[in-house]
């Protein structure tokens, strides 16, 4: 039987995690899968414990709300990782996502059930939480979506590593470009799609929530 000790996200009993995120992704947030693929043993590793324990399995061992929205944020972003590598000869997910389901059909286990990457995080990221933020941190795999960091999601500093999160994707003008000439604000598609979730969050809306995060020398 395995004793299972401190497993909340980013404790030392869980460093798979964090040895793939410095090993695999470089500053720009881009993930060497070639590398990956020829190495996975941390990332199977970490796969392996998502599968058996989650906040629903040991809701015990996640006693606060940040203790289980960074498990989530990090098992997202794991198990895009892992489904990428467990398909040879793709390197985004739109190589697979429409002859293969890949968000809607593959399926992973989670803490003992089977899941796909879209009920973690349209049931349990966005509906669970609430928290507009969790959008400026999961990869979905694409370039388009925002970029991974260097380091894991750890309960002990969520919030401020959100807020970064929030400013660095907005702060990228590929994201987020203001023309005051045209008085015009273009935005990339995530603050459309999820537009309900910007207007449910405490900024209460997609321009008050770019006009917080946006760095004083790009506000208008």
């Amino acid at each position: 039987m395995t004793l299972l000790t401190e497993p909340v996200l980013g404790q030392s009993s869980q460093p798979m995690w964090q040895e793939v995120m410095s090993d695999y992704v470089d500053a720009s947030g881009r993930v060497n899968y070639d590398e990956l693929r020829s190495n996975p043993f941390a990332l199977k590793s970490f796969v392996d414990f998502i599968a058996e324990v989650s906040p629903k399995s040991h809701p015990d061992l996640f006693a606060t709300e940040n203790a289980r929205k960074a498990y989530w944020i990090n098992a997202y972003n794991a198990l895009v990782m892992w489904g990428i590598v467990e398909n040879p000869g793709i390197s985004s997910v739109k190589d697979v996502a429409i002859a293969n389901g890949f968000f809607w059909r593959l399926k992973f286990v989670v803490g003992g059930e089977q899941m796909t990457l879209n009920q973690i995080e349209h049931d349990i990221l966005r509906e669970k939480f609430r928290d507009s933020r969790i959008h400026f941190a999961i990869n979905c795999g694409s370039a388009s979506c925002p970029v991974l960091g260097q380091r894991m999601y750890d309960a002990d500093d969520l919030d401020a590593r959100l807020d970064s999160a929030a400013t660095h994707f907005i702060s990228d003008t590929a994201n987020v470009r203001i023309d005051e000439r045209k008085r015009t604000i273009y935005l990339s598609m995530i603050f459309n799609w999820y537009a309900a979730d910007f207007e449910k969050s405490g900024l209460q809306g997609v321009i008050p929530t770019v006009i917080h995060y946006l760095p004083k020398e790009q506000k208008p």
